[in-house]
């Protein structure tokens, strides 16, 4: 059966349920933290966990899909409350980015990576749209590389997004990471209105398309050529592709068919609290499914 006809079959028929193979969770990239319903915290809440620092790293494996081995892994932010209750992003972010205090956290983040990197593990570490103006954060990175991390053992993704606030800032953040030896990622790849702008401007080495395009793709045909548009436009621009979302195997089988060179999401592995006294603690759940 061709692929296309294989689609067509899961997007019309009534006769077989074609939901995952596993019930999907709100959010395909979230651990499973208390107070999951949309609130945003208050500028003092957000302010009280940087000072005190009660903020958590976990940790997503990121999955080649020619090997089925762990390529890196995706560090995320966490917000412990008072009581000891985490807190996902879209709770919090949301307010510091408002209130010009996601530069702080940044920081953190990519200080973790740095302790990471330095002992051997990828990780790909996320940049707000404030950090593209801080001439500290490449100077840290740098000063970093001097003193023994690997660079090719860091990468760093920018939204679109964030980088619609300033393409100039992170064309320049773009050219300097790579100067230094560092991946950059455009994420969240295809949800704007400039995604062709970012993939000319910007010299990143991965382009990372988000659920939007992944998550309904045994279902749809729309996406499933979204998709390979997308991997064969990357190729001829020398670019790699990361499909985020990965719910289910029948994705992950299409997304090897289509040429997608990594995969991330709760089907490959659950986000974990990262242990930073191991050299690597994540494997992906869905190895096997790989190799087969």
């Amino acid at each position: 059966m061709t692929i296309d006809r294989e689609m067509e079959v899961h997007a019309t028929s009534s006769g077989k349920s074609t939901e995952p193979e596993t019930a999907p969770p709100v959010q395909p990239e979230e651990p499973q933290t208390k107070g999951d319903e949309p609130h945003t915290l208050s500028v003092e809440e957000v302010r009280s966990a940087i000072e005190h620092d009660r903020f958590v790293v976990f940790s997503q494996p990121i999955q080649d899909l020619r090997t089925g081995a762990v390529a890196s892994e995706e560090l995320l932010v966490r917000m412990k409350m008072p009581d000891g209750q985490l807190v996902a992003p879209f709770a919090f972010l949301p307010t510091a980015e408002a209130f010009g205090l996601s530069l702080e956290i940044d920081a953190m983040m990519v200080g973790k990576g740095l302790d990471l990197a330095a002992k051997g593990r990828r990780v790909a570490v996320n940049l707000s749209a404030h950090s593209l103006t801080d001439p500290g954060l490449t100077e840290r990175i740098e000063k970093a590389v001097q003193d023994g991390v690997d660079p090719r053992n860091l990468t760093f993704e920018v939204s679109e997004n964030s980088a619609g606030t300033d393409l100039e800032a992170a064309k320049g953040l773009a050219v300097r990471l790579t100067q230094i030896g560092c991946d950059l990622a455009i994420d969240e790849f295809g949800v704007g209105f400039a995604s062709l702008v970012f993939v000319k401007h910007l010299p990143a080495q991965m382009i990372k398309v988000g659920r939007e395009f992944v998550g309904d793709l045994p279902r749809s045909l729309d996406d499933y050529h979204v998709m390979g548009c997308i991997v064969d436009l990357a190729a001829k621009l020398g670019r790699k592709t990361a499909a985020v979302g990965v719910e289910d195997g029948l994705t992950l089988e299409i997304l090897k068919r289509l040429g997608v060179d990594y995969a991330q999401g709760f089907f490959i592995g659950r986000p974990r609290e990262v242990d930073f006294d191991e050299p690597r603690d994540i494997e992906p759940a869905a190895a096997a499914e790989v190799e087969n």
